[in-house]
């Protein structure tokens, strides 16, 4: 019988801890679509880059992005929302990439996948365009900025101007841009060079919680499961 009850136990506590990571209850914002970040981020200059993507649960499944968001004038957060299996799928392959863009409050937001950063890169506000000795002009960040590289994961990667113009290209025809030579994305090299995956093992998420249950189950008194 007490084996039985364990058993009962374990596919209750399977269930449950699936079921826990609904949004109302763990606190974590729900994101069917990318159209829905407008309603989370209304202030300007924000932008939100997917640096991973992970689910849990074995029989209820539950689908999780985490972002990097950048602030112009502030240091970066880290948030992870609850997605649809929808958005979920659809962004497999944007790792690295900016899902979000608000600039202004009178411009229109940008929800077309494109590189990180890609908000700086032309704007004088933020850097120049620095003649190389090979000929090419790559953009270059003033001092006060100097840190932006690394916070958008770019490492010693810098745009250069064709990079630029096919960028441009790509916003007004509103179609996702990973990079002259798809350099950015899940699959892109500077992606893969200096955003590594983090990807949270459901396993390992869901033994933690179970092997909390089930110690918190079996200090109770015999005769409640026997």
């Amino acid at each position: 019988m007490k084996k039985i009850s364990i058993y009962v136990f374990l596919l209750l506590n399977f269930l449950g801890i699936s079921a826990s990571f609904y949004p109302s209850e763990s606190g974590i914002k729900y994101v069917p679509d990318e159209t829905v970040f407008a309603n989370y981020f209304p202030k300007e200059n924000t932008s939100l880059i997917l640096t991973d993507y992970f689910k849990t649960g074995f029989i209820i499944k539950s689908y999780f992005h985490r972002y990097r968001i950048i602030h112009s004038f502030n240091s970066a957060d880290e948030q992870i929302f609850r997605v649809s299996k929808y958005f979920w799928e659809k962004n497999k392959k944007n790792i690295g990439m900016t899902i979000f863009l608000r600039q202004a409050k009178d411009v229109p937001v940008n929800i077309i996948p494109s590189p990180p950063g890609s908000q700086f890169v032309g704007n004088r506000a933020y850097g120049h365009w620095k003649l190389q000795d090979s000929g090419l002009r790559l953009w270059a960040f003033y001092s006060v900025y100097q840190h932006f590289p690394s916070m958008l994961s770019w490492g010693d990667f810098r745009p250069d101007q064709k990079f630029y113009n096919e960028m441009i290209m790509a916003q007004k025809n509103e179609t996702p841009f990973y990079g002259t030579n798809k350099e950015f994305g899940t699959e892109g090299a500077v992606t893969l060079l200096n955003l590594p995956k983090k990807n949270v093992s459901e396993v390992v998420v869901l033994k933690a919680l179970l092997k909390k249950r089930l110690q918190k189950f079996l200090s109770l008194p015999q005769e409640i499961y026997e």
